[in-house]
C-alpha cells in the first residue's frame, strides 16, 4: 500500500511539472519566450526556428492588434490538450497569413469569429477549424498546389483548378470560388464537379454552389460522353456526398435530348440520376 501510495505520489507529481511547464507567460516577453520553448517540442529546431522567425516579426509589430487574441488561442488550445505538432504549426501559418494578406478588415473579422469560436468548441471541433483555416489560409500554395477546403479522417475535399477569392467585405468570412474543379476523397473512392461556381463558409465547411457538372468518370465514361449540368445546390463537405434537386442530364449515346431531375453523388457508392 505505501509503495502504491508512493507510486502515485511521483505519477501526480510528474504530471503537475508537465502541466506548469506547458504554461504559458503573462506579459508579452514571458509569452513568447514559453512559446518559443513550447513551439520547440513539436518540431526539429530546424523547422521549428523557421516558423518562430516568421511569426516573430508579426508579434513584435506595434500595430499588430490581434496579439492578444492569439495568445488566447494558443492557451485554450493548451487547456484543451491540443498538443499534436500539425495544429500548432497551422495556429503560426495563419496568425502569419491573415497579417501579411488581408486587409485590417478581414484580419478583424476572422479573429473576432476565432475567439468566439475558440470558447465554444470542443477540442476536436477547434483542431477541425483550425485544420480547415489553414488550408484556405495557404490556398494553392500548398505542395500540390490544390486548395484544401476541408480534411477530416478519410474524407478530403479540394479544388483543384479555379479562383477562391477572399470576401473582404462581407460580415463574415467566406471566399468567392469561380469556375472551379472541386476533388472529393473518401477511402478508395473520388468525385469531380467541373466548373464549379458558388460561396464557400469555412467554418461550417458548407459551399453554396450556384452552378457545376459533374462527368460520369466514375462509370466508365470520357469527358462530355455522360454528364451532368448542376443547378443550384448545398454541399456540407463533412459529409460524403450531396443532393442536387435541379440537374440536367446530357448524353451522347442514349437520349435525344438532355433529361432535367435530380442528382445524387455519395462517394462510396455509384452516382445516381432520377
Amino acid at each position: 500500500m505505501k509503495y502504491f501510495s508512493a507510486l502515485f505520489a511521483l505519477l501526480l507529481c510528474t504530471v503537475l511539472t508537465a502541466q506548469t511547464q506547458r504554461s504559458l507567460g503573462a506579459s508579452e516577453a514571458d509569452f513568447w519566450r514559453d512559446f518559443s520553448k513550447l513551439y520547440a517540442e513539436f518540431l526539429p529546431k530546424k523547422e521549428s526556428d523557421l516558423d518562430l522567425l516568421s511569426l516573430k516579426s508579426v508579434y513584435d509589430d506595434p500595430s499588430w492588434e490581434h496579439r492578444a487574441a492569439f495568445q488566447d488561442l494558443t492557451r485554450e488550445m493548451l487547456r484543451k490538450r491540443i498538443v499534436d505538432a500539425q495544429s500548432w504549426a497551422e495556429c503560426i501559418k495563419l496568425a502569419v497569413g491573415w497579417y501579411s494578406n488581408a486587409s485590417d478588415q478581414a484580419q478583424n473579422r476572422w479573429w473576432a469569429e476565432t475567439s468566439e469560436l475558440v470558447q465554444k468548441s470542443s477540442r476536436a471541433a477547434l483542431s477541425e477549424y483550425l485544420h480547415t483555416a489553414a488550408g484556405m489560409s495557404v490556398g494553392f500554395g500548398s505542395p500540390n498546389a490544390r486548395l484544401r477546403l476541408f480534411e477530416a479522417g478519410p474524407l478530403r475535399w479540394e479544388l483543384e483548378f479555379g479562383d477562391a477569392t477572399l470576401d473582404e467585405e462581407a460580415p463574415s468570412t467566406r471566399y468567392r470560388i469561380e469556375g472551379a474543379v472541386l476533388r472529393g476523397y473518401f477511402k478508395n473512392d473520388s468525385t469531380q464537379i467541373d466548373s464549379l461556381s458558388g460561396w464557400y463558409d469555412p467554418r461550417s465547411a458548407q459551399l453554396t454552389a450556384e452552378s457545376g457538372r459533374v462527368d460520369w468518370y466514375r462509370a466508365g465514361y470520357g469527358y462530355g460522353e455522360v454528364y451532368n449540368e448542376l443547378g443550384r445546390f448545398s454541399l456540407d463537405l463533412k459529409q460524403t456526398g450531396f443532393v442536387v434537386d435541379s440537374a440536367l442530364l446530357q448524353s451522347l449515346y442514349y437520349i435525344n435530348q438532355p433529361l432535367r431531375g435530380r442528382f445524387e453523388e455519395r462517394l462510396g457508392t455509384r452516382s445516381t440520376a432520377e
